[in-house]
């Protein structure tokens, strides 16, 4: 019996090697082929635990094909499982005896237990695993134990009886013994994957990245790298592994990339620094990675910043030359800025400008610049048949090299070169403002390098173009707006003129009207006659004080007006006004005059000019209020003056309370005017007011009167 334990103890030690191996070196595309196998091997195996058993009696027969099975259908999985319980089931009929019933009955008890167990408990492997295992394998052997009910009836009790303590203390034992090795394949299995898919994702990142990734040793040679760096040094990663960056780019002044790399290494610091290779420039940020427990690297990302320093470049000299095309007045040296600042971006030693002039069919050059040819400022040429014209003629931006060239000139497109040729030409079209009309070319050239200039350079100059075409539409705008404004200056010194000679050539006929007018009215007696007299009177007062105030406007609008300050009592003047207005009223209001317990106010101002505002507001007030009062007075703050006109009037709607103070407005707006006027005594009274220096507005509601004031400072 010791010697067929031991037999079926190194089988099933047999069979976790195979599981482990089976598991680990499977390369089945579908997993249900390796799970049909699996289950083939499980079921051979369990038929040579069956061939090695210990022997109770004859026919009755023990091993640890129960152990197997149990553990498998927890373990190994179902479809295994089953078909491992067929295989030997199957032998087990093929042996034949007095216990066949019972062999089959443990054979499907055992496995089925296994894979139950594995369904009811499925987080069985989280928590004390070895428990769950002894407690399957018990439950699985007391099954087996109910199974001997198939025996003969003879033979029940006394098998029962003699194989209860090998089947309860042993069998789950081995089934904890061998689930344990199997759980441990599986556990190493899985973690091998995991450790496996995380090499391959941090190695997918690793690549996956367009900047250079690495780490080197303390001599500078590299231990890891990225695809990018194989990119980068155009080797594949076996001859890159093992050198420095001195062996891989000999002759190369990689000393910013030996400085960082010392001070990561002295001072074990992260740093952030640029660093020149060559002609490019890459951003850099190193760290020092532990190598072992004594020695540190270098692990660093490297950054190409070539293509975003040349945009950054491009948008800085875009933006400078747009700022030039707004500023700048003189067109030579806007276009030395243009050079300059494409010079920034691209190397540009020979540049011309041509300007198209329609009335010629000709080309002038207001910038020209060559290491060979040189041309006269004020040349013009005739450029038929020429690489300049074609652009212009086109409205295209073209890209010449000299294979291009000679397909044009095959397709009689271009015949006339102009200049020295060149192996690389670039020109780009000129638009005015609206983009219609094309007025002339920007080219640049190489004579030297066919490689100087990729087509993404001619996008560029596309952009340099229309900065160009903006400037010269603003320039020729500055120039019509200087004609426009000389004219308007000369319109307004006509204007002035005009007016100054209107105003005398009227006044002096009016004066002598007016004059005869009041003699008359001294000496008619006839009462119809005095009324025209005093109609002929009033219109002629009406005329006169028109023209003053067009005059007036006048002479603001075209900046004559000029003020005086001077001090002065302005209560004083307030109190003459009361008395003119006053004795002037011809009509049933009371006239009011406020200045508070003030005999006297000093203060500095024009006083010509406060008493034409108070006049006309103060001769508003009365003309626009027929019964109630008009009052007007001041007051004071701490630093302004307020003076206020206050009527009892018809009023003004809130919808005139801006406008009113514009030219030729006045509130009624009707077809029949009840009160006339020309609509300039508040224009006048605002401008005069914004002269000295403050401000006016209004307050008012239609039908209850309305208030002025005027704030001045002191």
């Amino acid at each position: 019996m010791v010697i067929g334990i031991i037999h079926n103890v190194t089988v099933l030690i047999a069979l976790s090697l195979l599981h482990f191996i089976f598991s680990k070196k499977s390369n089945f595309r579908y997993k249900g082929v390796r799970e049909i196998l699996m289950g083939v091997i499980i079921g051979l195996i369990g038929v040579i635990l069956m061939m090695t058993p210990w022997t109770y009696q004859p026919g009755i027969v023990f091993d640890t094909r129960t152990i197997l099975l149990s553990v498998s259908g927890l373990v190994i999985g179902v479809i295994p499982t089953i078909i491992a319980m067929a295989t030997t089931a199957l032998y087990r009929i093929y042996i034949a005896g007095d216990g066949i019933v019972m062999g089959v009955a443990t054979i499907i008890t055992a496995g089925t237990v296994g894979m139950l167990w594995a369904v009811l408990r499925p987080r069985w492997r989280k928590k004390r695993y070895y428990l769950e295992m002894y407690a399957m394998g018990l439950t699985t052997h007391v099954g087996m134990l109910l199974c001997t009910m198939f025996l003969p009836e003879e033979l029940r009790i006394e098998t029962l009886k003699n194989i209860s303590p090998t089947v309860l203390i042993i069998y789950p034992i081995g089934t904890l013994l061998l689930g344990i090795v199997l759980t441990a394949n599986t556990n190493r299995l899985e973690n091998e994957t995991k450790v496996k898919e995380e090499v391959e994702r941090r190695t997918s990142f690793f690549n996956a990245s367009r900047d250079m990734m690495f780490i080197k040793d303390d001599k500078f040679r590299y231990l890891l790298i990225n695809d990018a760096i194989c990119k980068f040094f155009g080797k594949t990663r076996d001859e890159i592994l093992g050198k420095s960056d001195f062996d891989l780019l000999p002759g190369v002044n990689l000393d910013d990339v030996l400085e960082s790399d010392l001070k990561i290494l002295k001072e074990g610091v992260t740093v952030t620094i640029e660093e020149k290779i060559g002609d490019n420039i890459y951003e850099a940020t190193k760290f020092p990675t532990k190598l072992d427990d004594e020695l540190f690297g270098i692990g660093g990302i490297v950054r190409d910043l070539t293509t975003i320093i040349k945009k950054r470049n491009i948008q800085e000299a875009v933006l400078q030359i747009s700022k030039s095309s707004l500023s700048e007045i003189n067109f030579k040296s806007f276009l030395e800025q243009v050079h300059f600042q494409l010079n920034k971006v691209i190397p540009v030693k020979n540049i011309y400008i041509a300007l198209y002039h329609n009335d010629t069919d000709m080309y002038s050059f207001p910038y020209y610049v060559d290491e060979f040819d040189e041309i006269e400022d004020d040349a013009m040429e005739v450029l038929h048949g020429s690489l300049t014209d074609y652009v212009r003629r086109s409205g295209k931006s073209q890209y010449v090299s000299d294979k291009i060239a000679e397909k044009l000139k095959a397709d009689d497109v271009i015949f006339t070169p102009y200049g020295t040729s060149s192996p690389l030409w670039l020109g780009s079209p000129l638009y005015d403002s609206e983009f219609k009309e094309v007025i002339g070319v920007i080219a640049i050239q190489d004579y030297k390098d066919d490689n100087a200039y990729s087509p993404d350079d001619l996008a560029l100059l596309e952009i340099f173009a229309n900065s160009i075409g903006v400037f010269i539409e603003r320039v020729k705008n500055i120039e019509s707006l200087k004609v426009a404004k000389f004219k308007a200056e000369e319109s307004d010194r006509l204007k002035t003129a005009f007016l100054a000679n209107m105003s005398h050539e009227i006044r002096t006929p009016m004066n002598g009207i007016m004059g005869f007018a009041n003699i008359l009215l001294d000496e008619v007696t006839d009462p119809t006659h005095k009324e025209y007299l005093t109609i002929i009177t009033k219109s002629a007062d009406r005329l006169l004080a028109t023209i003053n105030d067009v005059l007036d406007i006048s002479r603001i609008e075209t900046g004559q007006v000029v003020i005086h300050k001077t001090k002065f009592d302005i209560i004083e003047l307030l109190q003459e006004l009361y008395t003119f207005f006053n004795s002037n009223n011809n009509q049933s209001i009371e006239i009011r005059l406020s200045h508070g317990s003030d005999s006297s106010l000093i203060i500095e101002s024009d006083k010509t000019k406060i008493q034409q505002i108070l006049i006309n507001l103060i001769g508003n007030a009365i003309k626009f209020t027929k019964e109630g009062f008009v009052e007007f007075g001041i007051k004071t703050t701490e630093t302004n003056l307020i003076i206020y006109v206050k009527d009892t009037g018809i009023g003004i709607a809130e919808e005139f309370h801006k406008t009113v103070f514009d030219r030729f407005v006045q509130a009624d707006t009707g077809a029949i005017r009840e009160f006339e006027g020309s609509g300039l005594g508040l224009a006048i009274s605002k401008l005069y007011t914004e002269l000295l220096g403050g401000n006016i507005w209004l307050e008012s509601k239609l039908g209850a009167g309305t208030t002025f004031f005027v704030q001045l400072p002191l």
